[in-house]
């Protein structure tokens, strides 16, 4: 995956067809966000129907590792 200086909308407007979790894997690779931060964009972008309540800290642990790339 590369970097990307891409908005999260931007990475939504050019990918429609592609997974919400891709995309927001995609913005979040590589930029040193905080836990906090990840954790909101999870909550806001994120529908609760493409996940099972005991699947979110798996997909949280996985966004926290590629964002320290």
């Amino acid at each position: 995956m590369q970097k990307t200086n891409k908005s999260l909308e931007q990475i939504l407007k050019e990918n429609p067809s592609e997974a919400m979790y891709a995309s927001l894997a995609q913005f979040v690779y590589a930029k040193n966000y905080s836990e906090e931060t990840i954790n909101n964009l999870f909550d806001t972008y994120m529908p609760k129907s493409d996940y099972r309540k005991a699947e979110r800290d798996g997909l949280l642990e996985h966004l926290y590792k590629i964002n320290e790339f």
